[in-house]
């Protein structure tokens, strides 16, 4: 495992900040890479950075004109 990983939330909003939308496709290229590597605990790390990534696009008040 990974130690020095940062906190889901963090990575999220740091991946999104610095991204934007591609913070999304950045993040499955990540969790991919992960599955062909066969490693289950970044899998599961990069799927919760997606999804909370997701939720903070779709959240964010500049998307909503």
């Amino acid at each position: 495992m990974q130690a020095n990983l940062q906190p889901v939330p963090a990575a999220a909003m740091d991946l999104v900040a610095r991204h934007g939308d591609d913070a999304l496709v950045i993040a499955r290229r990540y969790r991919d890479d992960a599955q062909d590597d066969d490693d289950e605990v970044l899998v599961a790390y990069w799927n919760a950075i997606l999804e909370t990534s997701q939720y903070l696009l779709e959240e964010s008040p500049d998307r909503h004109s």
